[in-house]
């Protein structure tokens, strides 16, 4: 244009285009991290946060998040699969999304039980007196099992101690022996 009048034919004119380009948002989730005493129940922990980026406003996500730990130790729990919601419609591919993981850790809960060996007596009859028994106070916990052994023989008159030689506690086939402070009174 001059002024009013349409000049463009006194042109030659290359038309180049231009382009837009939106980019992916970053954003990370991490998993939730989590600890307990140990009980015989695994530790999980379904959570997860934004810890880097945010979400575009009225965007909501869920993640899946999984991790387990059952014995004394730590084990990573692990983020994953998430979706992202702008209302009914999923917006997912507008997000770069990384994942980080939490960590769940059970620790030693150093239950206390007792184990009593049994007390035994009869009359002289020229035969071993022997007794393998045995009970215990306190609480296991879930899934674990305690195994006793208690050595112990007299045979002429007199007493003798009947001892525990060995305690285990045992859930399915791991020895969970030092979760437990133990105490043994023999019989």
């Amino acid at each position: 244009m001059n002024g009013t009048t349409d000049v463009t034919a006194n042109y030659n004119i290359t038309e180049v285009d231009g382009e837009l380009e939106i980019t992916a948002r970053p954003i990370t989730i991490t998993a939730a991290s989590d600890d307990k005493f140990y009980d015989g129940i695994a530790l999980t922990n379904s959570g997860s946060n934004i810890t880097s980026g945010t979400l575009v406003t009225g965007h909501t996500y869920t993640a899946t998040v999984t991790g387990s730990q059952l014995y004394v130790g730590t084990s990573s729990n692990v983020a994953s699969d998430a979706v992202i919601m702008n209302g009914e419609t999923e917006v997912t591919l507008n997000y770069a999304i990384t994942y980080a993981p939490g960590t769940l850790e059970v620790k030693d809960a150093d239950i206390a039980i007792t184990v009593i060996a049994d007390d035994n007596e009869k009359v002289y009859d020229g035969t071993p007196l022997t007794d393998d028994g045995w009970t215990y106070t306190g609480t296991l916990a879930t899934g674990d099992q305690l195994f006793v052994t208690v050595v112990g023989s007299i045979t002429d008159v007199g007493t003798k101690v009947n001892e525990i030689t060995k305690v285990k506690v045992m859930n399915g086939t791991t020895d969970v022996t030092a979760n437990y402070n133990i105490t043994e009174v023999d019989g």
